[in-house]
């Protein structure tokens, strides 16, 4: 059994309560239950790349393997990109996925899902579920360089519809393990019966082989006490905001990382329009963002920083 999550848990600037927090149940979100099936050992309850290979061609692909490097517990879920090579047939990039969920989705493994949209579009895995968590959280460590990206996602539906989604990019240069909280963003106020969660490794350019993301002890909160980071909040300034045009900028001269730090922005239906990685330093004191051709509305811009995840919403008139 993992021990349970200190009271008080740091992540780069940013306390979290954890047990202040209900928590709704996740069959072996602990990674500690695996099996082997078909030649390939994958944590019980979630499919993983590896899987999917086994079911299309004879690949030993070793994308996810079970490590002891874990947060808590014994084990932990290790996900390193590969680079497979087929005789006769050439070298395939695969990253390394894994996904919440018993039936294997039959897909090419040259064509993992690597993001958000992607598990929209498949639609692959998933378990029936039926709670309205405020949060997905989960432990990880990265390690390589900063350029390895990875990327996280939840998404609740029902009868097919989205009810709630989240989503995160990590980066690599993270050698200790760390608590990420992502708030999930709901966009009907029906009870979801369909959960799907899925980590990705090697989603940038050019994943190395040798990096690997480690995931352990994944939980939903079904509520959340947080301690605000008013420093973190009062860094950021973005302006205008309200904008006529979808233009906005945005500025942290006193914290360069925060104006120029991976985003997403998603629309009230919970739907990510825009997405980009880390901009130059020199950015920090006038980001530009364009939402030109998104209809007036509210959206939400969710900054991936160095002190932790920072939201602000942004209204086009």
């Amino acid at each position: 059994m993992k021990a349970p999550l200190l009271s008080l848990l740091l992540l780069g600037g940013l306390w979290w309560s954890g047990t202040a927090a209900a928590q709704s149940t996740l069959a072996n979100g602990t990674f500690e239950a695996w099996a082997t099936q078909s030649n390939v050992e994958a944590p019980t309850q979630w499919i993983t790349s590896d899987e999917i290979g086994a079911a299309i061609l004879p690949l030993a692909i070793g994308g996810v393997t079970k490590s002891t490097e874990a947060h808590a517990g014994q084990f932990a879920a290790r996900l390193t990109f590969k680079n497979i090579s087929i005789p006769l047939v050439g070298n395939f990039p695969i990253p390394a996925v894994l996904l919440l969920g018993t039936e294997t989705p039959l897909i090419n493994p040259n064509n993992l899902p690597r993001t958000q949209e992607d598990i929209l579009r498949l639609r692959p895995g998933g378990i029936p579920f039926t709670a309205r968590p405020t949060a997905m959280q989960f432990w990880f460590k990265y390690t390589g360089t900063s350029t390895e990206t990875g990327q996280v996602g939840l998404v609740l539906s029902k009868e097919g519809t989205i009810v709630g989604q989240t989503s995160i990019q990590l980066m690599g240069g993270v050698p200790d393990y760390r608590l990420i909280n992502l708030p999930i963003t709901y966009s009907a106020t029906t009870m979801p019966d369909t959960l799907r969660i899925f980590f990705v490794a090697g989603t940038g350019a050019t994943p190395s082989p040798t990096a690997s993301l480690f995931v352990d002890d994944v939980t939903l909160p079904l509520t959340v006490t947080a301690d605000r980071n008013p420093q973190l909040e009062a860094a950021l300034v973005v302006y205008p905001n309200p904008s006529s045009n979808g233009d906005f900028s945005l500025a942290s001269l006193q914290k360069p990382g925060v104006a120029t730090a991976p985003f997403t922005i998603s629309d009230a239906a919970g739907r990510i329009v825009q997405r980009q990685g880390a901009a130059p330093i020199s950015a920090a004191s006038g980001r530009l963002i364009s939402l030109r051709g998104q209809p007036a509305g509210v959206y939400l811009l969710r900054l991936s920083t160095p002190e932790g995840t920072l939201t602000r919403k942004l209204l086009i008139q």
